[in-house]
């Protein structure tokens, strides 16, 4: 059906470079499109939090810096609807934050007993 959706997701990266970190934390609000098919179309805005973290030794010293940024997410994506999984595609544009785009595939599942399937 319609509606909206609250997600939220925790991305870690994995950067090349020995000491450094990257993450990002974030929170969507999807809209889904009505669709007579099985694939299921959204669009939607979310706020996104980027740190990132470097450790570098040299000299037998330590130097340890991060930095934090707060952004606005712009996504879309579709989900394909089948019983108890769906399999699913989306774009997210990071304003501010990561300020990155990211593509994304994955599968969504029920776990347990007596849950709907997933709408």
């Amino acid at each position: 059906g319609t509606g909206l959706e609250l997600t939220g997701a925790f991305d870690y990266f994995f950067p090349e470079g020995e000491g450094f970190d990257y993450w990002e934390a974030n929170a969507n609000l999807a809209y889904k499109i009505s669709n007579p098919s099985p694939v299921s179309p959204y669009l939607g805005v979310g706020l996104n939090l980027a740190r990132a973290s470097v450790r570098v030794e040299a000299e037998g010293d330590t130097v340890d810096r991060s930095s934090s940024e707060f952004g606005v997410n712009l996504l879309g994506g579709a989900r394909l609807k089948l019983t108890s999984f769906m399999p699913f595609a989306e774009a997210r544009y990071e304003l501010g934050g990561g300020e990155q785009f990211v593509a994304t595939v994955g599968l969504l599942f029920n776990v347990g007993r007596g849950l709907t399937p997933i709408p």
